[in-house]
């Protein structure tokens, strides 16, 4: 074969492949009626009833499972904190058998979730910053240790209180830090 016909064969294919993309696009991007470019993430969600067009919906935001937890986060003494940690800021509160632990908002915002573990409890300390709302969860699940992900945890008492409340009473606790942590 020459390099003439050898280049007119790769040009009937590209235009080819070309036509059978537009035509997909023309189809509505490939979906069928009952199909969902959401089911490989949702594959138990039953995408035929709905009332919106799936075509009129687009992503907000992070895919799921997008924002990274921390999975070993690491703290300072609170008067190495007090350095980047205004008092008067909020931060999320555990305390569990002497162990407290302090996990600022302006981390939080950007991972929402913390695995740790205070006082020999494994728990996930949750931040939703939509809502400005803050749940810690018992990471214990019929005997083993989860992590957030899809699993029914057991909250436990926490709060969100400012700095210089907490450190007022619990001057000793660590604070959740910018040890080689990005805040974003």
């Amino acid at each position: 074969m020459n390099m003439v016909t050898e280049a007119r064969r790769q040009h009937a294919l590209l235009l080819t492949l070309c036509i059978a993309a537009l035509a997909w696009l023309q189809a509505g991007n490939g979906w069928s009626a009952g199909a969902s470019p959401f089911a490989a993430e949702w594959p138990r969600t039953d995408f035929t009833r709905r009332a919106v067009d799936l075509n009129e919906i687009e992503s907000g935001g992070p895919s799921k499972d997008g924002i990274p937890a921390i999975d070993k986060p690491r703290f300072v003494p609170s008067q190495e904190a007090s350095r980047w940690l205004d008092a008067r800021e909020p931060v999320i509160v555990f305390e569990h058998a002497g162990d407290a632990r302090a996990y600022p908002l302006q981390i939080l915002m950007f991972h929402e979730i913390v695995n740790d573990t205070v006082g020999g409890l494994p728990v996930a300390v949750t931040f939703c910053p939509l809502c400005n709302a803050s749940i810690v969860f018992d990471r214990r699940v019929a005997g083993a240790v989860l992590d957030l992900k899809g699993a029914r945890l057991k909250p436990v008492d926490s709060g969100v209180h400012f700095a210089f409340a907490w450190l007022a009473f619990n001057p000793a606790s660590e604070i959740y830090g910018k040890t080689g942590v990005s805040r974003r």
